[in-house]
């Protein structure tokens, strides 16, 4: 093989050489280089090594990186950070991690959710920067029936999804979802989107775990259909469901996968293997949903507590937001409508998405109280809800006598800390 063995390169014309080199194989070009091929870097480039001006350079053919204008993240909470409600449950609805909630029928043990901690060892999410994953822990069921089912489910709002610049009617726009999963059961499970505005649409997709009790990154590109839209409201726009077990009554064997279709109560996923469902105390953990506009997953949008936060008390919102309120905290302010009643204005530290209809207590009487002047009287019912918008509620409380009528007074938390009212805007 011919060899060229010099230190400098330098055309006829110039004055100088235009490509030098040195014994450590570094090589300085003086002037301008051309490439008109590809150029592979397979050491680091320093900041301080681009001195110059740098040129605009089109994102088309970038990968990884979200597109501008465009929706990044449309699910709130994805990284389970804002547990309002509580850290572990095994009623149905919305319990815990805020925006997320579980159905389920048919169990004859019911499943139990609950927040995990994530450590060093969990590989995948924890080096991604998450703290917390959603866990399912199946009950312990004695047999399968066509109507039993488990699933996670998540609500879209509507406007949110017709201004993240998805163009859901396009077959040529895209959604894409991206997860971490982990179960101690390896096998197929099932994710399902629905369309709720104008006619609903299904979409399913199947999410497989090929090694139980490993984290499995799932990634999903859904384009749009002509049938799809969405309108710019507080409604509903889109559920997900991520589904452990779906029984007979919902799957059908000739099932199609990966393609839209007129929405079905009993054509939703595949058959599925009862494994999971049928093994006592079987775990299903989920962390890092994302939902976003585009056909690349990119990195999950992580945001501040502060924020995440502020963004689930759209939906629900509970005195201190999860924490456990110290005895006799403030709840409102408020005067005595008679010697029994007093009547409050409870503000909304942010506007809820529609007005509520109803409070939510601890259920117990003797966990609130109303103070006048310096006098406190426990209170003989649990709080009662009078009416509300979107930025504050008029609620009652009461007690048996003892009140002056027309003074002013405060409602508050009595008999230990952790006691709360919450109102509820869910979709």
């Amino acid at each position: 093989m011919a060899k060229v063995i010099t230190t400098e390169l330098q055309h006829s014309g110039a004055s100088g050489a235009n490509v030098t080199l040195d014994s450590s194989k570094n090589v300085t070009c003086e002037n301008n280089l051309q490439v008109d091929g590809n150029v592979t870097v397979t050491g680091t480039l320093p900041a301080d090594k681009l001195t110059g001006a740098l040129p605009a350079i089109s994102g088309a053919s970038l990968t990884g990186i979200s597109s501008p204008g465009r929706a990044h993240n449309l699910i709130i909470n994805g990284a389970f950070q804002i547990w309002q409600r509580g850290t572990s449950s095994n009623l149905v609805g919305y319990r815990t991690a805020d925006r997320f909630k579980t159905s389920f029928a048919g169990t004859h043990e019911d499943p139990t959710r609950s927040k995990l901690a994530l450590t060093s060892s969990d590989t995948g999410p924890w080096a991604a920067g998450f703290r917390n994953a959603y866990r399912i822990t199946n009950g312990n069921q004695t047999s399968v029936e066509a109507g039993d089912k488990i699933k996670i489910e998540y609500k879209v709002e509507d406007q949110d999804l017709a201004c993240s610049g998805w163009q859901a009617e396009s077959t040529s726009s895209y959604l894409t979802m991206s997860f971490w999963l982990r179960s101690s059961v390896a096998q197929t499970y099932y994710v399902i989107l629905e369309s709720k505005h104008g006619t609903s649409k299904q979409y399913s997709f199947a999410a497989t775990i090929s090694s139980a009790n490993t984290w499995t990154k799932i990634t999903k590109t859904v384009p749009g259909h002509a049938d799809i839209s969405f309108g710019n409201d507080n409604g509903e726009g889109m559920d997900i469901y991520i589904c452990p077990f779906v029984g007979t009554d919902e799957s059908t064997s000739g099932h199609t996968l990966n393609s839209w279709k007129n929405t079905s109560g009993s054509d939703q996923v595949p058959d599925m293997t009862d494994t999971w469902y049928d093994t006592d105390d079987a775990t299903f953990d989920l962390t890092g949903l994302q939902l976003e506009v585009g056909d690349t997953a990119t990195d999950f949008e992580m945001r501040s507590y502060g924020d995440e936060l502020l963004r689930c008390l759209r939906y629900y919102y509970r005195t201190g937001h999860g924490q456990s309120m110290a005895n006799d905290t403030a709840i409102a302010q408020g005067y005595n409508r008679n010697t029994t009643t007093g009547q409050y204005t409870h503000t909304f530290p942010v506007p809820m998405r529609v007005p509520p209809t109803a409070i939510e207590s601890t259920g117990t009487v003797t966990d609130y109280k109303i103070s006048q002047l310096a006098t406190g009287t426990v209170c003989d019912a649990v709080p009662t809800f009078d009416t509300a918008n979107t930025l504050q509620a008029h609620i009652y409380f009461t007690v048996a006598s003892g009140l002056t009528a027309g003074y002013g007074s405060r409602a508050s938390t009595y008999n230990g800390a952790g006691k709360y009212i919450a109102f509820s805007a869910e979709l």
